[in-house]
């Protein structure tokens, strides 16, 4: 994105998604009133690195308004059941209860490097990851207000690099979260989102886009460049992500 381009998009749920280590919540009420409604703040990466500033980065947004969530950076190194139990235990289950945003997990690198020519093997690992974190989260989802599931969130190199063991998958039930990087935010009907961000299969469309790359711009209170998010759906579609009202 330029410099000039607009802070948010109109008419759409804007949001940002935040890593302690490289952004800091300065003043989340001028997040707030700049339009911003949503961020995702990360807790955890690979099998065992805690983020150890998030529970207050949460408290801090959340006492403005914005409905928050967190998301885990995975790896491929370890169990990956006993990875998404890290991620449950080290958040606190955020994302569990109506009005949170779903738990994300960030699918974009390969650790070990070993695993890189092997599709297949990240692929099941990511199955077995976000089955685990489902269950976790949403034990009694069949009793819930409407069935939720964790954010998958991923990039088109890297799910290219994946094909056709990503098609061939069950994480199409998964909300996509895709980083499809555009210069000028298009608000586009749903029917143009599939072919516009090049959705890679078994999604038929993505939940949420992060739209700005190369580390993000400046945004209202905030200290670093942060990616900015939109929620792509109508505000029913909102309230049913939130696990606030049933999908019709």
């Amino acid at each position: 994105m330029s410099a000039s381009s607009p802070l948010i998009v109109p008419n759409r749920i804007n949001g940002i998604d935040l890593n302690g280590s490289i952004q800091t919540v300065t003043d989340a009420k001028k997040l707030k009133d700049h339009g911003f409604e949503f961020a995702y703040v990360a807790s955890s990466r690979y099998s065992n690195t805690r983020e150890l500033s998030f529970p207050k980065t949460l408290d801090t947004l959340r006492a403005a308004g914005l409905r928050v969530g967190v998301y885990h950076f995975c790896s491929h190194d370890s169990d990956p059941e006993a990875q998404a139990e890290f991620f449950h235990r080290w958040s606190g289950g955020v994302g569990s209860q109506p009005g949170e945003l779903p738990p994300m997990v960030d699918w974009e690198y390969c650790t070990p490097a070993k695993y890189s020519p092997h599709p297949q093997h990240c692929v099941t690992w990511a199955e077995r990851f976000m089955a685990r974190a489902t269950n976790l989260w949403y034990p009694h989802n069949e009793s819930y207000h409407t069935a939720r599931f964790p954010v998958f969130y991923t990039y088109p190199n890297y799910a290219a690099t994946h094909q056709p063991a990503l098609q061939q998958s069950v994480l199409g039930i998964y909300p996509l979260d895709y980083a499809s990087y555009s210069n000028t935010p298009k608000v586009l009907p749903k029917a143009e989102l599939q072919s516009f961000h090049k959705v890679p299969l078994p999604w038929a469309g993505a939940r949420l886009w992060q739209y700005s790359g190369n580390k993000g711009l400046p945004v209202p209170g905030i200290a670093g460049d942060c990616d900015r998010q939109l929620f792509n759906g109508s505000r029913d579609d909102w309230d049913v992500f939130l696990g606030l009202k049933k999908a019709n």
